[in-house]
């Protein structure tokens, strides 16, 4: 889920961009549901593998993780429409854990056995909702996801991305 990283690195004072392969997450929240606004809290955890990192103009394979944990409070506007389709917008904003694990470059011999920081987080959201039944709807939705610059231990970072997400929305 994670597309991009910049990375200013204490120790070796590099400047190092991040890239990441397609990753996967999953989510499970617990909100209220106003007519056309929701609210809810959300426990989120996604994976990405790294990619490749370029360094001064070079690019170069790496091998490693990075996983990111989140808490957020969502809102959600649902435009009114009499259809099963509903476009919805929301944003949220919480709070991170990311993971990084086994970094290295091997052409550099750049290697972090693990690191791990917590920053504030917040996502902009825009989709389609598709009613099922009165209780069961599928919703297609995308995130852009910022972040805080996190800071880890011998780095600090900067952290984007671009998610599409299929939600299953069950209505107590």
């Amino acid at each position: 889920m994670v597309q991009d990283a910049d990375t200013d690195d204490y120790l070796l004072g590099l400047d190092l961009e991040f890239e990441f392969e397609n990753g996967y997450g999953g989510a499970v929240a617990l909100g209220w549901d106003f007519g056309n606004f929701r609210v809810e809290w959300e426990l989120v955890h996604t994976v990405n593998d790294f990619k490749q990192v370029n360094l001064l103009g070079i690019s170069g394979d790496v091998d490693g993780d990075g996983k990111i944990t989140s808490l957020l409070l969502n809102g959600y506007f649902d435009f009114p429409v009499k259809s099963k389709l509903t476009p919805f917008v929301g944003g949220g904003i919480g709070y991170s854990k990311i993971d990084v694990s086994d970094l290295k470059v091997r052409s550099i011999g750049y290697v972090r056995k693990g690191d791990d920081a917590n920053t504030l987080t917040w996502h902009a959201d825009a989709g389609i909702s598709i009613d099922v039944s009165d209780k069961f709807a599928i919703d297609l939705r995308y995130r852009y996801l910022g972040m805080e610059d996190p800071k880890f231990e011998t780095m600090k970072a900067e952290v984007a991305a671009h998610q599409g997400w299929i939600d299953f929305r069950f209505v107590f």
